[in-house]
């Protein structure tokens, strides 16, 4: 009986691991998205959002123009 716990908690563990190996490098592209989309634009709205992704209105910090910025999902 002992046996089958230990293998349920290694199962367990496994499982935990695979989703982090998946979870964790998706959050850090998300996070690095953020990051890299602040330092470089002002949001000014969103302009839309459907089946593909967002779209943001925002302007460019160095040269001062105004974009259309969509986000997509990663898979």
């Amino acid at each position: 009986m002992d046996t089958d716990h230990n293998d349920n908690i290694a199962q367990k563990k496994i499982e935990d691991v695979k989703k982090n190996e998946i979870v964790q490098p998706v959050q850090k592209q998300i996070d690095e998205f953020k990051s890299h989309y602040l330092q470089h634009f002002d949001p000014i709205c969103c302009l839309g959002k459907g089946g593909f992704g967002i779209v943001f209105a925002a302007k460019d910090k160095l040269i001062d123009k105004n974009y259309a910025i969509k986000r997509i999902p990663f898979p």
